[in-house]
C-alpha cells in the first residue's frame, strides 16, 4: 500500500501492527511507528496507540511501549489494558499494580474483563497487592450486573 502511495488509516495500521507483534518483527513495527509519527492524522488514534504499546511489549521493548502510552493524547481503556498486559507479560508486576492504581484513581475509566485478567497475574505474583478483596468484589459485582443486563435484553 505504501509503494502504491495509498494513505494508510488507523484501521490499516492497527491491523498491521499486531502482525509485527505476533511475528516479533520489531524493525517493521518501528517503521510503521515512524509512519504514524509522520502522518498527523494517525497521531492520537487510540487503536493505533494501543496496537503500538502491545507490539513493543510483545517484543520485550516495554520501555518503548511505556513511552507510547505516556505520550498518547487520549488514553482509552484499550491502551490502559495494553500497557497493563505488557507489564504483566514481561514480569513487571509492581509497575502493573502502580499503573492499575493510577488508572482507578485518575483516568475516570472502569476496569473491564481484559483489565481484570491482567490484574489477576499481579494478584499471583505481587505480595504487596493488598487490594485483592476489593478487586474480587468488583469482579463479582460486575458479573452480577452483566447477568442482569443480559436477562433484560
Amino acid at each position: 500500500m505504501i509503494q502504491e502511495e495509498i494513505n494508510l488509516n488507523g484501521v490499516t495500521i492497527s491491523s498491521a501492527v499486531p502482525a509485527c507483534s505476533q511475528l516479533t518483527l520489531l524493525d517493521v513495527g518501528k517503521q510503521i511507528h515512524c509512519y504514524v509519527l509522520k502522518n498527523g492524522d494517525l497521531i492520537g488514534n487510540s487503536f493505533v496507540d494501543s496496537s503500538l504499546v502491545d507490539m513493543y511489549c510483545n517484543c520485550q521493548q516495554v520501555e518503548s511501549g511505556h513511552r507510547v502510552f505516556y505520550n498518547a493524547l487520549k488514553r482509552s481503556i484499550g491502551i490502559w489494558n495494553a500497557m497493563l498486559a505488557g507489564y504483566t507479560q514481561n514480569g513487571f508486576f509492581t509497575k502493573a499494580l502502580m499503573l492499575f492504581i493510577e488508572m482507578m484513581e485518575f483516568s475516570g475509566l472502569s476496569p473491564n474483563p481484559t483489565t481484570v485478567a491482567s490484574i489477576f497475574l499481579v494478584w499471583v505474583h505481587c505480595e504487596a497487592f493488598t487490594l485483592k478483596e476489593v478487586i474480587h468484589g468488583y469482579v463479582l459485582n460486575w458479573d452480577f450486573q452483566m447477568k442482569n443486563t443480559l436477562k433484560m435484553h
